[in-house]
């Protein structure tokens, strides 16, 4: 459906050198005490030394080499993306303490939408991050879209 075609700025921040507030929310999330979870509950693992963190950067030679030429290899497919257009309070204070705008998760809409993949088509719900995955007019939306 979509990915982070042009990386995660909160990444790159993480890795960086980083301000006594961001160090401290480095802190939190590295050590569980914020943590990111799938839609199904699972835990994300978040470790800033592992090769497939630093892939999401949003300098990555990786996401690079795989946008180059995207829409010619695949051109019979087309790129959705599904989010919100608020980022509720948790992705707030993650934008407020890391200095970045992350729309309404850790990957930018326009990162998830890059041009490079071919015909795109989004789907903005008026929800936050978490409700774009259970609203169901967004899903409705989804279905429509994959089953027509």
């Amino acid at each position: 459906m979509c990915g982070p075609h042009q990386g995660s700025p909160a990444i790159s921040v993480l890795q960086g050198s980083l301000t006594l507030s961001q160090r401290v929310f480095r802190y939190l999330v590295l050590n569980g005490v914020l943590d990111f979870e799938n839609v199904d509950g699972s835990s994300c693992d978040v470790d800033t030394r592992r090769a497939g963190f630093s892939d999401l950067r949003s300098d990555s030679p990786l996401l690079q080499q795989l946008n180059n030429g995207a829409a010619s290899r695949h051109p019979q497919l087309d790129y959705a993306t599904l989010g919100g257009n608020s980022r509720g309070l948790s992705y707030w204070f993650l934008d407020y303490v890391m200095g970045v705008n992350l729309d309404d998760g850790l990957v930018n809409l326009p990162s998830a939408n890059f041009a490079g993949m071919g015909s795109v088509q989004s789907n903005i719900a008026p929800v936050d991050h978490s409700g774009a995955l259970t609203e169901s007019s967004s899903l409705d939306r989804v279905t429509s879209y994959l089953l027509p």
